[in-house]
């Protein structure tokens, strides 16, 4: 079996924190947080002979040369210095090439429809998505591998970007059309073991997966495994990581809540026992939600539409796929161009740029505010219908403050 190669891509990012920058390889999942002393390092790395770097430098080349980065440290100073992406905040852009899908799952909240990305309004976009700052593009569904102009997207786009792809892993001829494509890792949905993956996905389903898993790891493409807890896995998750890990060999294993929207409100069996001690056990253990810390005034602890924004196969954009909904529409690109649209949302107050915590009155006074961050507020909407209501779900599972 043929390896795959990917010559590294390394970029420098302000981040949305002051003094705050990312180092960040576009062919794997290489990121390090910087200071600007560390930054001002970095760069010496790539423009100066070893011997002439100081200890903190040789110690970050060589530990560049032990992630696999470069084979010498010569070949740092070969390669150039990073390329700094300035601009905005804007760091992650979630694509939706399409909304058909080859499955039914029972929790699925995308809409089954025909509609499809087309290739031309993202060959439009290259350049505001580079002048913006943008680092990481997610290519999303619906199934991608169904998107007729995929291979065509992941050339375009994957020479400028970290391109992580979203798959049920599925469909037929996946592997070759992605077996040498300049992508970083394919994130794809295995939901425990068979009775559990097959409740919510079909008959037969897990098989074909893993076997798509397999592939994958066979050929050396980064594989991360991403799987919802509901009462069917609940029990058996220890195991199944250890299987993920161990027998399918993937790089990672992120586990996520069902979210009460799309086809799932039809299926109330996949919200049962949420409350109990298990269920709040692996919570905590498991599901709590990676935020980057407490509000500051300005904006969403998720810092949605700030750093990441979603853009449906219609070209609408959204501040996150969970968002998806007219009342936060940041704009469509059929009017403007990715760039003057983003700048025109973030310079007007709204949800997004003029969030303040003490609007939130279930949240404000709460004993376990520090640690929960007001929770999710998409979900927050999705169940009270208010973005400033209480996430119930997080104020069941979280951690009781005294």
């Amino acid at each position: 079996m043929a390896i795959k190669t990917n010559k590294p891509i390394l970029l420098l990012k302000d981040l949305a924190q002051e003094n705050r920058f990312a180092f960040v390889d576009c062919r794997s999942d290489f990121r390090a947080i910087l200071d600007h002393e560390g930054k001002l390092k970095v760069r010496n790395v790539f423009t100066q002979p070893f011997e002439n770097l100081d200890e903190d430098e040789q110690e970050i080349a060589l530990a560049l040369v032990a992630h696999g980065l470069v084979e010498t440290v010569a070949d740092l100073v070969a390669m150039g210095e990073p390329e700094q992406r300035t601009g905005s905040k804007l760091s992650r852009v979630e694509l939706e090439l399409t909304k058909s899908c080859n499955l039914a799952c029972l929790h699925c909240f995308t809409r089954k429809e025909k509609d499809r990305m087309d290739f031309a309004l993202i060959e439009r976009n290259l350049p505001d998505l580079i002048e913006l700052g943008v680092v990481e593009i997610v290519l999303n569904g619906g199934e991608i591998f169904l998107h007729e102009d995929l291979g065509q997207i992941l050339e375009f786009l994957g020479n400028s970007f970290k391109l992580i792809l979203f798959s049920n892993g599925t469909v037929p001829g996946s592997l070759d059309t992605i077996a040498s494509a300049p992508i970083a890792r394919v994130n794809v949905s295995l939901d425990g073991f068979r009775e559990s993956h097959d409740y919510l996905r079909g008959a037969g389903t897990f098989d074909r997966t893993v076997a798509f898993v397999r592939g994958l790891v066979e050929r050396d493409i980064r594989t991360q495994i991403n799987s919802v807890v509901f009462e069917k896995n609940l029990d058996r998750l220890e195991p199944f990581i250890e299987f993920c890990r161990e027998d399918l060999k993937v790089c990672g294993v992120k586990l996520s809540t069902i979210y009460p929207m799309g086809s799932a409100l039809n299926h109330p069996e996949l919200f049962e026992n949420e409350q109990s001690t298990l269920h709040r056990e692996v919570y905590q253990k498991y599901l709590k939600e990676d935020l980057p810390g407490m509000p500051d005034g300005n904006h969403l602890p998720c810092l949605a539409g700030i750093t990441k924004i979603f853009i449906d196969t219609s070209g609408n954009v959204f501040p996150c796929r969970l968002f998806e909904d007219e009342r936060f529409s940041m704009g469509s690109l059929n009017d403007l161009n990715l760039g003057p649209l983003y700048r025109k949302f973030i310079e007007s107050p709204n949800e997004f740029t003029s969030f303040e915590i003490d609007s939130l009155e279930a949240c404000r006074n709460c004993a376990a505010l520090p640690t929960c961050k007001t929770g999710c507020r998409a979900r927050a909407f999705l169940t009270e219908g208010d973005i400033r209501a209480a996430d119930t779900f997080a104020c069941r599972h979280h951690v009781e403050v005294k």
